[in-house]
């Protein structure tokens, strides 16, 4: 029995060092688990590009959500900003290469999981909706969607 309590307790204390380690990788990391905005590198102006490179309209604010299909947190995220008629750009980097692309930019080559939200130079892991919608209202350069402009778009 001592044996067996050696032998786990070493399993235990691998486990423990292999989460320290990769903790990051798997969606544990302080851009996740603190749930915090972090600066993506992105100028104003490149952020806007990418929003509009990606679909997005020019005008509006450059919001972009990073996503892949099997993403249940991307979903709640999209279906609350669209019910908060925020207007922003859904794109999956599991089909489109152009999103990926961006993706890494933004990350940095840092697996930081989805979604992943820029909004103008700040960049939010994770379900921070009322986070996003702050930083969208922090940018007094952009005027604010009309009365004619779609709320939400995902491109096809």
């Amino acid at each position: 029995m001592k044996e067996f309590g050696q032998k786990l307790l070493g399993v235990f204390i691998l486990a423990l060092f292999a989460f320290v380690i990769f903790k990051e990788t798997i969606g544990f990391g302080p851009g996740y688990a603190s749930m915090r905005q972090v600066s993506n590198g992105l100028s104003i102006t490149d952020a806007e590009n990418m929003h509009a490179e990606l679909g997005g309209q020019r005008g509006l604010p450059p919001v972009v959500m990073f996503t892949t299909s099997w993403c249940g947190i991307c979903r709640a995220l999209e279906k609350g900003l669209h019910q908060l008629s925020v207007p922003f750009v859904s794109v999956d980097i599991e089909k489109d290469p152009i999103a990926m692309r961006y993706y890494q930019a933004v990350t940095r080559g840092r697996t930081t999981g989805v979604p992943v939200t820029v909004v103008g130079d700040k960049q939010f892991v994770g379900y921070q909706i009322r986070e996003i919608v702050e930083a969208i209202t922090a940018l007094p350069h952009l005027r604010q969607p009309g009365a004619g402009d779609a709320p939400g778009q995902t491109p096809a």
